[in-house]
C-alpha cells in the first residue's frame, strides 16, 4: 500500500518548528564538516614548500601566494562556466554551479592548481574541498580561463638579441645563432565517437588517439612558444608553417630532431636548421651509417636539443598532462598548456 505523506503544513506548529530545527541542525552539521575538509585541505597544501611543489607544482609558498596577488589585482569579477548548454542561457553567473557561493577565491584557485598538477577526478576535488561535483565542474574550466589570461603574457618571444645576451657559456659558439630548439609531443584522448574525429586524431605513430603540441625552448631552457593543438595525424612541418614559421627572422636558426622536413621553409626566410644527419645506406646495401663528422654534428646536436626533451618531461609532471583526455577537454588543452609553461620558467633555467 502507498505511503501518503502530509505537506508540513498539515502538521501542528510544535511539530513544524521542531522538523525545521532538525533540518537546519542536519543542514548545518553538513556545512562544518564541508568547512573542516576545505581547512584541512588548505592546510595540508600550504604546510611547507615541499607541499606545496607536490600539490601544485609552484616551488614556494611565496610564489603560490604573489601569482594569486597578481590575479586578485587583475580580476573584480569572476563569471562561472556553466557549460556550453547553459551558457546559451546564462552568459555570466556570479556562482559556481549556480549555488550560493561556499569557498573563497583562494581555495578555488587552490582546487584548480591541485587539478592541473595532480590530474585528480572531479568527485576527488569535490569531497577535498567540501564542494559539490557542480561546483568543481564550473571552478576549474573558470579559473583555467582565467589563469590563462593573466598569465600567457609570461611566455615571452625574446628577440635575437635578447637570446645572445642570455648565452649559456657552455654553449658551443657554431650553434649561438640557434633561435628555438623545436620538438613535438603527444596527449592521448579517448576514442571520439564521430568518425571524422577519430580519423584526424589518430596517431599511427603512437597507435593511439591524440592531440599534437610543439614545444620551443630557448638555448637557454625557457620556454618560448607552445602552440595550440593539432589532431595526431598531424605533420611537424604542418604545426612548424602555421604556428612559428612567422616568428622566424633572417639569420636566425632552428635546431630540431630527425623528421622536421622543414629546411625549404626556413631557406625562405633566410634562415638555417640545425638537424642531426641521416644515415645513409653502405655501399653493398648492407646496414647505414655515418661518417666521422656527421657522428661529431649528431653528438653536438644532441647533447644541446636534449634540453628540449627535459623540458617536455617536466611538464608532464602535471599529471593532467598524462591522462587521456576526452576531445571536449582538448581545446582547454592550450590554456593549461600555457599555465604550466608559465610555472616551469618560474624554476631555474635548465641551462645556466
Amino acid at each position: 500500500m502507498t505511503k501518503i505523506y502530509k505537506p508540513l503544513w498539515r502538521f501542528p506548529v510544535a511539530v513544524q518548528i521542531r522538523i525545521h530545527l532538525q533540518f537546519q541542525k542536519v543542514s548545518t552539521s553538513a556545512t562544518e564538516e564541508a568547512d573542516r575538509r576545505r581547512s584541512a585541505t588548505r592546510d595540508m597544501i600550504l604546510e611547507g614548500s615541499d607541499s606545496v611543489k607536490m600539490y601544485t607544482g609552484l616551488n614556494s609558498k611565496e610564489v603560490l601566494l604573489k601569482i594569486y596577488k597578481i590575479i586578485t589585482k587583475k580580476v573584480k569579477r569572476i563569471n562561472y562556466s556553466r557549460g556550453p548548454q547553459k551558457a546559451k542561457q546564462h552568459k555570466a553567473n556570479p556562482h559556481p554551479g549556480g549555488r550560493a557561493k561556499v569557498t573563497d577565491w583562494f581555495d578555488e584557485y587552490l582546487l584548480t592548481l591541485v587539478h592541473i598538477r595532480e590530474g585528480l577526478s572531479m568527485n576527488i576535488l569535490a569531497s577535498w574541498f567540501g564542494v559539490s561535483l557542480s561546483s568543481v565542474s564550473s571552478i576549474i574550466p573558470t579559473w583555467v580561463n582565467y589563469l590563462f589570461r593573466i598569465l600567457q603574457k609570461f611566455i615571452v618571444w625574446p628577440s635575437t638579441e635578447q637570446i645572445k645576451r642570455s648565452l649559456p657559456k657552455s654553449y658551443p659558439a657554431k650553434y649561438a645563432d640557434t633561435r628555438v630548439i623545436l620538438d613535438c609531443t603527444k596527449f592521448f584522448l579517448k576514442k571520439p565517437k564521430n568518425c571524422s574525429s577519430q580519423a584526424a586524431t589518430y596517431s599511427q605513430y603512437k597507435h593511439h588517439n591524440a592531440v599534437k603540441v610543439l614545444i620551443g625552448i630557448s638555448p637557454r631552457g625557457l620556454i618560448t612558444f607552445v602552440s595550440h593543438p593539432y589532431g595526431g595525424n598531424s605533420s611537424d612541418r604542418c604545426i612548424m608553417e602555421k604556428e612559428i614559421l612567422d616568428k622566424i627572422e633572417p639569420g636566425d636558426a632552428v635546431m630540431v630532431d630527425r623528421g622536421f622536413t622543414i629546411s625549404g621553409l626556413l631557406l625562405q626566410r633566410a634562415a638555417k636548421l640545425y638537424m642531426p644527419p641521416f644515415t645513409r645506406k653502405q655501399e653493398g646495401g648492407k646496414g647505414k651509417f655515418l661518417n666521422q663528422n656527421e657522428i661529431v654534428k649528431t653528438r653536438e646536436i644532441a647533447s644541446l636539443r636534449i634540453h628540449v626533451e627535459r623540458a617536455i618531461e617536466r611538464m608532464k609532471n602535471f599529471k593532467i598532462l598524462t591522462n587521456t583526455m576526452d576531445l571536449n577537454v582538448s581545446p582547454r588543452l592550450y590554456q593549461i598548456m600555457v599555465i604550466v609553461a608559465v610555472f616551469f620558467n618560474l624554476n631555474p633555467p635548465l641551462l645556466e
